[in-house]
């Protein structure tokens, strides 16, 4: 099922199959076989903020960031963009990696380092109220790791988070650059947990007297086709987590006993 990014709309069906021959043709040492589960996401609202009163530039425009040095005086750009994440927590998803891939689509060549920032409104100071959460060196293009903050987003079901742009302001230099920008997302459906009922045996944060406990477990099915394995802690705490720790092997979740 193929859905918009933005969530707002379903799309319509997607079918992805391998070509037969060429996956007959593999060796034995070239499998598993994964399709990338990435996801290239581009912003849907983004605008650029000058130092100076007035100076302002919305979706025509690159996202500017540095010094442009206008008529040979400091006037530094930030920007902010919303890049749509919105759709992983409709469907419960969970972020694996978030890669912010940026290109220089004009100004200087030179590297000059760009942070990146959750954003506290749509203007220059708010680009960068707070701190930032990653960082790069952008000649002609670079990456980004932007992992914990879109997590902590998405964990959090925060909607609307931005994402401010912030280059290297230095004073009398021309560190100006405008730049195009896109987001790789990789991300889970989380696997179920086992039910907390009869078919998990014992129950969960079960205290019992026996040295030879029957551990038990329903069968789950991964809502990604994986292979899911479980395991069970026993231990001398009545908590399941301090005291002397006993790890079972791992059971496969087509329902397993130990």
């Amino acid at each position: 099922q193929a859905d918009r990014a933005d969530g707002r709309a379903p799309g319509q069906n997607l079918k992805l199959s391998v070509d037969p021959a060429w996956l007959s043709g593999l060796a034995k040492a070239d499998f598993p076989v994964t399709i990338d589960p990435s996801t290239v996401i581009g912003a849907d609202n983004w605008g650029s903020y000058g130092s100076a009163t007035g100076w302002y530039c919305g979706m025509s425009c690159g996202h500017r960031v540095g010094n442009a040095l206008p008529y040979g005086q400091d006037m530094a750009w930030r920007s902010v963009v919303h890049i749509p994440y919105e759709w992983m927590m409709t469907y419960g998803q969970k972020v694996v990696s978030a890669t912010l891939n940026v290109w220089r689509n004009s100004g200087t060549t030179n590297p000059n380092v760009l942070y990146g920032c959750p954003a506290v409104s749509w203007s220059y100071a708010g680009a960068c109220a707070y701190g930032y959460w990653g960082s790069t060196t952008v000649g002609n293009s670079a990456t980004m790791d932007l992992t914990d903050l879109y997590r902590y987003w998405v964990d959090g079901n925060y909607s609307g988070g931005l994402l401010g742009l912030v280059g290297n302001e230095a004073s009398g230099l021309y560190t100006f650059q405008e730049l195009g920008a896109n987001l790789t997302m990789v991300y889970n459906t989380p696997p179920p947990q086992p039910a907390n009922n009869s078919t998990t045996l014992p129950a969960n944060q079960a205290v019992f007297s026996t040295y030879t406990p029957t551990l038990q477990m329903n069968a789950l099915t991964d809502a990604n086709g994986d292979s899911l394995f479980y395991g069970f802690n026993v231990t001398t705490g009545s908590d399941g987590v301090s005291g002397s720790v006993v790890n079972s092997p791992v059971v496969t979740a087509a329902g397993g006993v130990v």
